[in-house]
């Protein structure tokens, strides 16, 4: 082997050699942003979280889950759970819980906090046995761990269960250790999420006036405390209570109130919940049509969401307002559908006459059989609840002044949780006063200096900017990407007229694998100057990918940019005619104006750069 060839490969492995430890080094980067991303978000306030924020974090780390520990892939888990919890997701928030808590090597104190969130999953899918063991479980952990503030949680959610289980002195026990720890640990500031534990209790034990109380006290303290983002959920869980004492007014009031907010914060299960609780409200208040609609949407959001329950209890409030309104063919599909999701869930009280509607409608269509065998099934689950129900009522006469401590103790906790709320938000009031007005003596002159300077640097490169910008230069893929968001939330949002044009020169790949990178760097800017063009002057063109342009035309209409893509078109034509020998350009083109329907603006833009019409042309010498 010469010299020279011995050199060449030398240089070439250490090349090689480079190019893997750089790799390597920006893969070790990239891992441990997102460790400092994930223990950041995993610090926050749950109902604070950025739901797009977590989604990517997480798919860009569990994708790669072998470069991470356990227990940044649990905290990740716990993070889509509390995102799922946000959106009102309450079957997806459980799954993640779940896959979190499988992980093995994990930290206690992480187990602990995924443990608690599979308690509430329980909780909400009814299964009340299922949710007491877990909270045993939580509540013997979290004292081996010696944490108040996971001892508080658990406990709480213990006296739940054991209440809905029908154990009511362990149930006023456990109150009894919570009461005492938050008086104890002044520092614990979670007080919301043990009262709502104790309000669901309550309304599922039956007793709607205290679960009233407790959720209007909830409620202020959220306003109180500016912990607004979920608040919706609390309206629900108020509506539903008057719902069950026959308020019907202020049910409908707080049904409405929880849409209003879940539509504004884009949480479609949320809305879901409130609009089944509104069609059930006006459903008796023998108002079937408008029942019909909210019940409508809300079973189109429930579907295909794995959220069987509501989704069941939607089913038979339709089939009922369909009744009422004589649709009764209507109304057997549905309850057919009904019977299907029963067979996989277990029923609550309430939805047990769903057997009963079902017997009724078989023995009007003379199929005694299927009659006879609901109307057993019906009678089954009737005994059952009816004997359970007697059960409570026995053990609360029996317990009456264990039944009102409890009670007072309650509403004792909320009220002491609303002074102290009181008394720590006029502190910090005056505290961030202070600091304030201390602050802003030293900064304002400063501030006001920076201001000047920089608002004259920026007019000035701004007119720089304008007169220097060469007549081929188009926006770059990432500035695309960020004035097409805002125009797309933007017309959404005050509803004008906004037409998205997709331009692409379909066979780009073809044009740099047969031509030189100085032709296709002149055939880039030949392309882009006519883009200008052509373009008019409050529209906005850029870069999506080589060879692909968005044109943005708001209060435009479609025959303006078909108009400017037929011209653009034929300028290419007549530009590339006799320039690229052989080779035939494939031109590719469309035009849409985004619908209500139309929620994310990639997926509108997907669906327009799928729908391309390609125009061939040739342009030969």
């Amino acid at each position: 082997m010469s010299v020279n060839k011995l050199l060449l490969l030398i240089l070439l492995l250490q090349v090689s050699y480079s190019a893997n430890t750089y790799a390597a080094d920006e893969n070790l980067t990239i891992i441990e942003q997102n460790i400092s991303k994930v223990e950041r978000l995993f610090l926050t306030d749950p109902e604070q979280l950025d739901n797009d924020e977590v989604v990517q974090l997480s798919q860009d780390i569990i994708q790669n889950r072998t470069f991470y520990e356990n227990n940044t892939v649990g905290k990740v888990f716990s993070l889509l759970a509390d995102a799922a919890t946000n959106k009102g997701d309450l079957s997806r928030a459980m799954q993640f819980s779940l896959d979190g808590e499988s992980l093995t090597n994990i930290d206690v104190s992480l187990r602990l906090t995924l443990m608690l969130k599979i308690t509430s999953g329980y909780y909400f899918r009814g299964k009340f046995k299922q949710a007491q063991q877990m909270a045993e479980e939580s509540v013997n952990l979290a004292t081996q761990l010696n944490n108040p503030t996971f001892l508080v949680k658990a406990l709480s959610y213990r006296s739940m269960t054991n209440a809905l289980n029908l154990n009511h002195q362990q149930a006023f026990s456990d109150l009894e250790r919570v009461k005492q720890y938050l008086t104890k640990h002044q520092e614990f500031s979670d007080h919301l999420a043990v009262l709502n534990v104790i309000a669901n209790a309550y309304f599922y034990t039956g007793d709607y006036q205290t679960s009233v109380t407790l959720y209007n006290r909830i409620l202020k303290l959220r306003y109180d405390l500016s912990k607004v983002n979920n608040i919706e959920s609390t309206y629900t869980d108020l509506a539903r209570s008057y719902l069950s004492l026959g308020r019907l007014d202020d049910a409908h009031h707080g049904f409405w109130k929880a849409i209003t907010l879940a539509e504004k914060k884009e949480a479609p299960i949320r809305v879901a919940y409130g609009k089944m609780g509104l069609g059930q409200v006006l459903y008796r208040q023998n108002k079937a049509e408008k029942s019909l609609e909210q019940l409508l949407v809300a079973k189109t959001l429930f579907h295909g969401q794995n959220l069987s329950l509501p989704y069941l209890t939607t089913l038979i409030y339709l089939a009922k307002a369909s009744q009422l309104l004589n649709k009764n063919e209507i109304a057997f599909q549905y309850l057919k559908e009904a019977e299907l999701v029963a067979e996989r869930v277990e029923l609550t009280h309430e939805q047990i006459e769903l057997y009963a509607l079902l017997a009724t409608m078989y023995q009007n269509k003379q199929l005694f059989e299927k009659a006879l065998i609901a109307q057993v099934k019906y009678t089954e689950l009737l005994k059952k609840f009816s004997l359970s129900k007697q059960k409570l009522f026995n053990m609360m006469d029996a317990e009456t002044l264990a039944t009102e401590k409890r009670r007072d103790l309650s509403l004792g906790m909320a009220e002491e949780t609303d002074l102290k709320s009181q008394f720590t938000q006029k502190y910090q009031q005056q505290k961030n006063i202070i600091i304030f007005l201390i602050a802003i003596i030293v900064l304002l002159f400063c501030l006001l200096l920076f201001l000047g300077f920089r608002t004259r640097a920026l007019r000035l490169n701004q007119q720089y900017d304008d007169v220097e910008k060469p007549l081929d230069y188009l926006a770059s893929p990432s500035q695309t990407k960020k004035f097409y968001q805002q125009h797309f939330k933007m017309a959404r949002k005050y509803e004008y007229p906004l037409i998205v044009g997709y331009f692409s020169i379909d066979n780009w790949q073809e044009l740099e694998f047969q031509f030189s990178k100085r032709v296709i760097a002149e055939v880039s800017r030949t392309i882009s100057t006519l883009v200008n063009e052509y373009r008019g002057e409050f529209d906005q063109v850029g870069l999506i990918n080589q060879g692909e342009y968005l044109f943005l035309c708001p209060h435009q209409d479609s025959q303006y940019l078909k108009e400017v893509f037929e011209k653009l078109t034929e300028a290419l034509k007549v530009q590339f005619f006799a320039n690229l020998g052989e080779f035939s350009i494939k031109i590719g083109y469309d035009y849409q104006s985004p619908g209500v329907q139309d929620i994310d603006p990639y997926i509108f833009l997907s669906r327009l750069s799928e729908s391309t019409r390609a125009e061939y042309s040739s342009y030969k010498n």
